[in-house]
């Protein structure tokens, strides 16, 4: 990771508008990535003005790309990412329009192109979702 590295920042990462649910990279290094999304009427994957829990968890797999492209030397980015698995997925709620998650990813493995992460989710500073993602981000 690049030295002069200003938090927060837009996140590289392979997804295009309107498929993008992380808006900014706050903190990363070599092991964890700390993001944030606010939820908006415009976001996709709502229902009943809540994110579903199918957009949870593409916020999710999007901070672990993200932490995958603050990786990468500057001006390159992830070009595709594919989830493996999704593990011990645990929703206390999900967020509703208006409100902002704030997202905590920890590398637990890496290996041969395959990251293991556990990821926390929370909404001003409770936790909503937790879960262990497996994923390859090229």
């Amino acid at each position: 990771m690049s030295a002069n590295v200003v938090f927060p920042h837009q996140p590289s990462i392979p997804q295009q508008p309107p498929f993008v649910f992380v808006d900014q990279v706050l903190a990363a290094d070599s092991l964890t990535a700390t993001t944030s999304y606010r939820v908006t009427d415009h976001t996709l994957l709502i229902v009943d003005d809540r994110l579903s829990a199918a957009g949870l968890v593409e916020h999710v797999a999007q901070t672990c790309a993200a932490w995958q492209g603050e990786q990468l030397h500057e001006g390159d980015m992830p070009h595709r990412g594919m989830i493996g698995a999704v593990k011990r997925l645990e929703t206390y709620r999900l967020p509703s329009v208006g409100e902002e998650m704030v997202s905590r990813m920890q590398v637990m493995e890496q290996v041969f192109g395959m990251i293991l992460a556990n990821v926390e989710v929370a909404v001003k500073n409770e936790l909503i979702a937790q879960a262990e993602i497996k994923l390859t981000i090229e």
